[in-house]
């Protein structure tokens, strides 16, 4: 069941394109035609001369250029025809590819590497396009040309076309044999090869580390070690496939011997004209041609086979799922966990947490890290699905809700802020996309983005990828920012969202927020408490459970949990105050 549901994808886009492939193999068969008959043609040419029939001579000749001039156009119609059938299926992939990645489970995309991806659309690709573009061809004409010339042979001399098969059934069986540990090692090359662009990619994206920390040699010998282990599989797929190069030499060359022995034998009887035997050297090209190819096929079928297994795999993935809920429903509260227990596979992260927030109140929810708060905010987003307890944003069950829709009333700002290699007003534009240019522009000015972005790299700038062209603080302006212009949010969720501001900027961003986001609902996600200032209630979190929640004033008179953080913290400030004179 599972093998059939594996090759669904493909397949289906492969149905989708049918049509040219029924034409290019129609095209195929009557190029085959036109091929045999021209051999033919040949012998009938040859004998003409011999007997020196003139006018059946000039007939068949005029004949033969007539149909040279038909096989020219149609070999380029089939190629055309085969190309564009090609190209289709890998654009079509690539969309799939492209939608699945943007549609998957996060729990799949978060399981995976970027480099494991890039190699799937890149190497893996690939090889199903040398399928496609060559192997295809030779699958498509050489069965039929192989039919219709042993039709033609049997015509001329059955003895002689029986002669010559005897060492076929040989060679394929050695053919398949030689060709089948190249799949397997194939395979392993390709999931190596993904091993290196993982290796690869978080050198690029980890390189301020690289090298602040001396890490060159050893990120290097990493990643030679995964291309010795790609060199490797490759190397070894490479020998089985040139073990086919001798069986290749012994199918062109014994054949050959075998019938110019037997058939000039056969003329000097009377049996076979010297026009057969000259068609029967075509025809032996054409038998041949298959037997030459046959492995050839096989390897780049098991290539391509390995390759698009490993595309099918990502293909059916299950796509994020929602309910269809498109309407908030009555309720005092936007948020509400009820007994939620949530975990990443086997280790446990938020170990049956309840909470409710009001409409309109400003909730923060603090803790060491580790302790669950940004796995809360996952829950709200609906990314992940918590495996029991229940979850109601705005009166409705998570399970019922359309994540579209529910996500449009959501806008959050993180400290892990991804920024787009567009311009700044791209970027900012992605928190509304409908935004006219003077939105974007006040939205910066609450964020405290307007100054810099004017100052230094203007909105038309482009920024480098994940913004590493500017500041943490810069990009965090530019994060909040996007988050206000999103006007049909209900809720806001700021998590650690200006960590990487100075005391003062952050001290004054809070007093925009507070204002800007009066009527809304605000979560905070809060590490440092100096960003909780407009908070009215907080949660404290630790190792998954709620251990303490009220007011700020509440919890720091009772000397628990939050009082020990909120100490600590002071202290760390003060030291790095000190240290830092």
């Amino acid at each position: 069941m599972k093998k059939l549901k594996l090759k669904r994808g493909i397949l289906s886009i492969v149905k989708i394109n049918i049509r040219l492939l029924v034409i290019t193999l129609i095209l195929s068969i009557i190029v085959s035609f036109t091929n045999i008959y021209l051999i033919s043609l040949e012998k009938n040419f040859t004998d003409a001369i011999l007997v020196k029939n003139k006018d059946l001579f000039i007939k068949i000749f005029t004949r033969i250029l007539s149909i040279i001039v038909a096989k020219i156009f149609l070999e380029y119609s089939k190629a055309y025809l085969l190309g564009k059938f090609s190209e289709n299926i890998l654009r079509d992939i690539r969309n799939e590819i492209g939608k699945k990645l943007i549609n998957v489970k996060i729990s799949y995309i978060e399981k995976n590497t970027t480099g494991d991806y890039i190699s799937r659309l890149s190497n893996d690709l690939s090889l199903i396009q040398g399928f496609l573009s060559s192997s295809l061809n030779d699958l498509l004409y050489h069965p039929i040309t192989f039919i219709l010339g042993i039709i033609l042979a049997i015509s001329i001399n059955w003895k002689l076309t029986l002669f010559c098969f005897a060492i076929i059934p040989i060679s394929i069986i050695l053919a398949l044999i030689i060709s089948k540990p190249v799949e397997k090692y194939t395979k392993r090359q390709q999931e190596a090869l993904s091993d290196v662009n993982s290796v690869a990619q978080d050198a690029i994206s980890g390189i301020t580390i690289v090298k602040a920390f001396n890490l060159e040699k050893e990120l290097f010998n990493k990643y030679r070690k995964e291309l010795v282990k790609s060199f490797k599989s490759g190397l070894i797929s490479a020998r089985f496939e040139n073990l086919s190069e001798p069986i290749k030499i012994m199918i062109q060359i014994i054949p050959f011997v075998l019938m110019f022995f037997y058939g000039g034998n056969l003329v000097l009887k009377g049996e076979l004209t010297l026009g057969g035997i000259i068609a029967f050297i075509e025809l032996m090209n054409i038998f041949l041609a298959p037997m030459n190819v046959l492995p050839n096929i096989i390897n780049s079928y098991r290539k391509a086979k390995s390759s698009s297994e490993r595309i099918e795999e990502l293909l059916n993935q299950e796509d994020e799922k929602g309910g269809y809920e498109k309407k908030e429903k009555e309720s005092d509260y936007d948020i509400e966990f009820e007994d939620v227990y949530f975990s990443y596979e086997e280790e446990e992260i938020i170990k049956g947490i309840s909470f409710k927030v009001k409409r309109g109140e400003k909730v923060a929810i603090v803790g060491e890290s580790g302790s669950g708060k940004s796995t809360i905010v996952k829950l709200i987003l609906g990314l992940y699905k918590p495996q029991k307890g229940n979850i109601k944003i705005f009166g409705v069950d998570i399970k019922d809700w359309d994540l579209s829709t529910l996500r449009e009333k959501i806008s959050v700002a993180n400290q892990d802020i991804y920024l787009f290699p567009e311009s700044i007003k791209e970027n900012i534009r992605y928190g509304n996309y409908n935004a006219k240019d003077e939105d974007i522009i006040s939205a910066t000015k609450k964020s405290l983005a307007y100054d810099f972005i004017m100052d230094n790299i203007g909105f038309e700038r482009e920024i480098r990828e994940r913004g590493s062209s500017i500041s943490g603080g810069e990009r965090q302006r530019i994060a909040i920012a996007r988050a206000l212009l999103k006007k049909s949010a209900r809720l806001f969720i700021l998590d650690e969202a200006t960590s990487a501001l100075d005391t003062e900027t952050e001290h004054t961003l809070q007093n925009i927020l507070k204002e800007e986001l009066k009527d809304k609902t605000v979560l905070i996600i809060a590490h440092r408490f100096s960003s909780i200032k407009i908070a009215e209630r907080v949660i404290v979190l630790d190792n998954g459970k709620i251990i303490e929640e009220g007011t700020h004033e509440e919890l720091f008179n009772k000397k628990g949990a939050y009082y020990q953080l909120y100490s600590k913290q002071l202290i760390q400030n003060h030291n790095s105050l000190v240290g830092g004179r």
